[in-house]
């Protein structure tokens, strides 16, 4: 009953996008509440109107008029969706997407077209700064001094940087073409495999060891720090790579300047038990390594010495650094051993 007492107007005018209909010659013989709200006017001031003349910007009314005069005299298909800006009274200028059909006579000729247009604007803004944040973005990951690449559930690349091409020697598209195990010897699918489980089943990012093999076969040494990253749903996994050859280098340089000390040096943890110590530290006290490593200092003192330590060793763990103390050092053949602290 209520449908009945519904004209055709009163239809059209609940429908919630742009409803807009032109005749032969491109002039509005109908438009809803909706489009009367976008352009501006009343629909009586609407009726009759040169839609082209009026709304469209002046770089498309000609190609426009073009496109609609082959379409009335059946020269050309039309376009049945196209979105173009149009400039309104009161909003200014707005994009529109349309879905267009052709009406036809009794006869099957055009006669005018009916269109549903709906005002796309704040969405084209919205992924015009989408776009430009993803650009900023890649170019930010492009000039970062670290290699980077994102790699699936089967440790694919998904893409990578411009770092990650330059350090291995290959293309984007080359690199987009290997996963993980192709670059890390480190890293056979297996392990790969156990990582990826390994940082699901945890929640969170870790940090790994290996090495990157160039395009022309020499391989280097990476710290690697994987993150996961959920693209709608799906798990994908940022590994940023750095190359620590230097730090690597300058490791050995130091070990093996620890380790050729004339003097006896040794290493602690936080705790005061044994990292490392070298072989003047070995020979002058008379241990070997396998007897040294992982024991707490005080084992190697005499009482009054660890008494010492003990006292002494909140102040070095804060300050770094402990010097001028007498200790006496309990040598493996039971004699002992004054050494001074530096």
């Amino acid at each position: 009953m209520v449908l009945q007492q519904l004209t055709n107007q009163d239809l059209i005018d609940k429908i919630g996008v742009m409803v807009l209909g032109l005749d032969g010659q491109g002039r509005i013989n109908l438009i809803n509440a909706k489009g009367c709200e976008i352009l501006g006017y009343p629909a009586e001031e609407l009726l009759g109107m040169d839609w082209g003349r009026r709304f469209l910007l002046p770089a498309d009314r000609q190609p426009v008029r073009d496109v609609f005069s082959f379409v009335m005299t059946g020269s050309a298909e039309h376009a049945a969706y196209h979105e173009n800006f149009i400039q309104t009274r009161t909003n200014g200028k707005r994009m529109i997407a349309w879905h267009n059909t052709v009406l036809k006579d009794s006869d099957g000729n055009a006669c005018g077209m009916l269109s549903t247009g709906e005002d796309i604007t704040a969405r084209k803004h919205a992924e015009g700064d989408l776009h430009r944040s993803e650009e900023r973005f890649r170019r930010l990951v492009d000039h970062a001094a670290d290699a980077l690449f994102i790699y699936d559930l089967e440790g694919k690349f998904v893409d990578v940087n411009r770092q990650a091409c330059l350090s291995l020697g290959y293309t984007r598209e080359e690199l987009l073409s290997l996963g993980v195990s192709d670059i890390d010897p480190d890293f056979p699918a297996h392990r790969v495999a156990a990582t990826i489980e390994h940082i699901l089943d945890t929640d969170g990012s870790t940090i790994v060891h290996g090495k990157h093999q160039h395009r022309d076969g020499h391989i280097f040494p990476v710290e690697i720090k994987i993150d996961v990253l959920d693209r709608d749903g799906v798990p994908l996994f940022v590994a940023i790579a750095r190359d620590i050859s230097e730090r690597k280098t300058n490791e050995e340089r130091y070990r093996q300047l620890f380790e050729r000390a004339p003097l006896a040096y040794q290493s602690l943890d936080e705790n005061g038990c044994i990292l490392d110590v070298n072989q003047a530290w070995l020979e002058t006290f008379g241990y070997c390594r396998e007897e040294v490593i992982g024991r707490h200092i005080t084992k190697f003192l005499e009482p009054n010495s660890r008494q010492i330590l003990l006292q002494q060793f909140p102040l070095f763990k804060e300050t770094g650094s402990i010097s001028g103390i007498d200790f006496t050092i309990l040598n493996k053949d039971g004699s002992t051993t004054l050494v001074e602290v530096t």
